[in-house]
């Protein structure tokens, strides 16, 4: 690509110039693109999954204590979240009381209701056995909403597959309709010659 836009430069061709610099823009932002649509992915995933886990570890955390909900929770939990859960367990082993660990518990990704949860989470820890029952069932309650969101992404991913395959007949058809035209234009060149 250096070497042609080189030889543009000398020759002075400037649509091949336009051309080069483009390319070589895309080539460079080409890897910062793909690792924000990865990243976008993870995150729609991580909705999609976190609330299933977080219905999970409510039911848990009714019988059981903060630290052993986790550790239950963590043999079902979507393979997604089993890394960052691990990392959760450890860091709330090297230091038991401090809220830290929730609150950096996926915080990378930036979602709103998932430092939420984790707050509320952390706030079991602080409340006595009366109110932490109350603490589930709202955390529960307000997990529903999140759940049926989860739920909604869910279905998005499946028809928009299927859309693929409802337009696959048409992309085809389309480009056969584009083949038989160039090849009209081909023939009626060499007919006039």
């Amino acid at each position: 690509l250096a070497g042609i836009l080189f030889i543009a430069f000398y020759k002075r061709q400037w649509l091949l110039i336009i051309v080069c610099i483009g390319l070589l823009f895309l080539v460079l932002n080409m890897r910062k693109w793909q690792k924000e649509r990865f990243n976008r992915a993870y995150r729609r995933e991580i909705e999609i999954v976190f609330p299933i886990w977080l219905r999970s570890m409510g039911l848990h955390l009714q019988t059981e204590n903060v630290h052993r909900s986790l550790q239950h929770s963590l043999s079902r939990s979507p393979k997604l979240l089993v890394p960052h859960l691990e990392k959760l367990l450890f860091d709330i082993e090297s230091d038991p009381k401090s809220m830290l660990p929730y609150v950096h518990f996926l915080e990378e990704y930036s979602l709103p209701f998932v430092s939420r949860a984790m707050k509320s989470i952390y706030a079991l820890l602080e409340y006595g056995q009366e109110k932490a029952k109350q603490q589930v069932y709202t955390l529960l309650r307000w997990n529903m909403h999140y759940v049926q969101r989860s739920e909604q992404l869910l279905d998005e991913q499946r028809l928009s597959g299927l859309g693929l395959w409802i337009a696959l007949p048409m992309i085809l058809s389309s480009m056969k309709m584009m083949v038989d035209l160039c090849l009209l234009c081909i023939q009626f060149l060499k007919v006039g010659q």
